[in-house]
């Protein structure tokens, strides 16, 4: 991922919204929008405008390629002067967060998309990947997973990635997307949350997998015996409470464990739940604003579920 391909328009609220032009971003990517946001700067460069300050700063160590941080000079002498920028409404900067951001990740996507991709073999319909994944792990049920040479692929992963699925899975150890559907590095773009469900930070990586990476698939991945839903249901059961963070997961996971119990289910509760918790996730990806639920839209993505078998290692695909 290129940060320098980023383009945010941000207010500083902490010291009398200091300027609402202030831009970060990598170089080449700030033209257009310093053009868009000083009218003084139209028809320039931004590195030959005199109304333009310049100055490098650290970002905390989260960008190595570093930012640049640039205000109009007017708003600067604004501020500095009376503790307040000549600018537009605060609610007008607003309003330009969206344009500047999606003109960011546009940026973000044609540049992958310009490039040729490390594994061309990964790039593949929704269809295909399905049935990918399901071979993969077919081989991997019957002990004829394929000897990987992880040397052979180095070279060509530094250059960027194209995997074919993304996986939202639980984090139970017993569960390794990679060793079920037999791949590599690079082929799969994977989540892990225990219990499997959407959160926003899940959420924001699966939207980069889909909108940058053009990952044609989503799987959430459920497993028999989940501990995350068994104590789900202890909780709807018996009332048990959990210390620490773990109470918010069993939070998150009552509602699938509510709507089965209200079910005619076949087998133990945990049982129905656990594929309840899948079937809900799914939908509340293939609605996830705006950039999933366009892709799903769009036939570009589309999103399954998948249960695993602990005893078996068979993955069967839940609808």
């Amino acid at each position: 991922m290129d940060h320098r391909a980023y383009v945010t328009l941000s207010l500083n609220v902490a010291a009398h919204d200091t300027c609402p032009f202030k831009v970060s971003a990598g170089a080449h990517q700030l033209n257009e929008a310093l053009r868009a946001l000083c009218p003084e700067k139209k028809g320039k460069k931004y590195f030959q405008c005199q109304y333009v300050t310049q100055y490098t700063s650290h970002t905390q160590g989260h960008h190595p390629c570093g930012r640049r941080h640039i205000m109009c000079q007017r708003c600067a002498n604004d501020v500095a002067s009376n503790g307040q920028p000549a600018s537009p409404s605060r609610r007008n900067a607003l309003s330009m967060i969206g344009a500047i951001s999606l003109l960011g990740m546009s940026a973000a996507v044609q540049a992958a998309q310009s490039k040729p991709p490390p594994k061309p073999h990964n790039a593949l319909t929704p269809e295909e990947a399905i049935q990918r994944l399901m071979a993969g792990n077919e081989r991997y049920v019957s002990g004829e997973t394929r000897d990987k040479v992880f040397a052979s692929t180095r070279a060509a992963l530094t250059r960027g990635q194209n995997p074919y699925a993304c996986i939202l899975s639980c984090a139970d150890s017993r569960v390794s997307p990679e060793l079920c559907f037999d791949e590599e590095r690079g082929d799969l773009f994977v989540t892990r949350v225990a219990g499997n469900y959407v959160t926003n930070d899940i959420l924001a990586s699966l939207e980069y997998g889909v909108a940058v990476l053009n990952t044609p698939l989503i799987m959430v991945l459920g497993h028999t015996r989940c501990g995350a839903i068994s104590a789900a249901v202890s909780s709807h059961e018996k009332r048990a409470e959990f210390p620490g963070h773990i109470q918010t997961i069993i939070t998150a996971l009552l509602p699938a464990v509510r709507a089965a119990a209200g079910t005619s289910y076949t087998g133990t509760l945990t049982e129905a739940s656990t594929v309840e918790d899948i079937r809900q996730n799914v939908k509340r990806l293939e609605k996830a604003n705006p950039i999933i639920s366009a892709a799903v839209l769009d036939k570009r993505t589309q999103v399954v579920g998948g249960i695993y078998d602990l005893e078996t290692g068979k993955v069967q695909l839940v609808t």
